[in-house]
């Protein structure tokens, strides 16, 4: 009975180096995903998108490249005014919406890709992001790409 209770505190001990290494992973791929941090924005204030318009549409992109777009980096994202204005209005027919916006961005992969999918230690420039304004008057990010 003597050893069991003198092998306990070894346990507890591996078992505390274990959970602090699970936290230390967990901590590491919750932070993992695409680097917005020194991304560049600019844009044309239109009638139909106000800067605070705008502004918000660039926050659901950075949101969603951040948790999606591991191992990249977006170094531009803009909105480019007027010269959208036909895609934008194809995109708020198709997704059944009053409003839309296309956004443009320029970013850098690392050398795995990404995640894999995308060229090693690439740059893609005027990669398009499709947003539609919900009943609530929110943005929600329909599609990305090239189109």
């Amino acid at each position: 009975m003597t050893n069991k209770i003198k092998m306990k505190p070894k346990y507890l001990a591996i078992f505390g180096i274990f959970l602090i290494i699970v936290c230390i992973f967990i901590g590491i791929k919750k932070n993992a995903g695409g680097d917005v941090s020194q991304v560049s924005t600019s844009f044309t204030v239109t009638d139909n998108h106000s800067a605070r318009d705008i502004e918000a549409a660039m926050r659901v992109v950075k949101r969603y490249f951040r948790a999606g777009f591991t191992g990249c980096t977006l170094t531009e994202l803009c909105y480019e005014g007027e010269s959208m204005a036909e895609k934008e209005a194809l995109c708020a027919a198709q997704y059944n919406s009053q409003d839309a916006i296309v956004l443009l961005s320029t970013f850098q992969t690392d050398a795995a890709g990404g995640d894999g999918n995308l060229e090693p230690n690439a740059v893609y420039s005027n990669y398009q992001w499709l947003l539609v304004k919900n009943p609530l008057g929110q943005w929600t990010l329909k599609t990305w790409g090239y189109g």
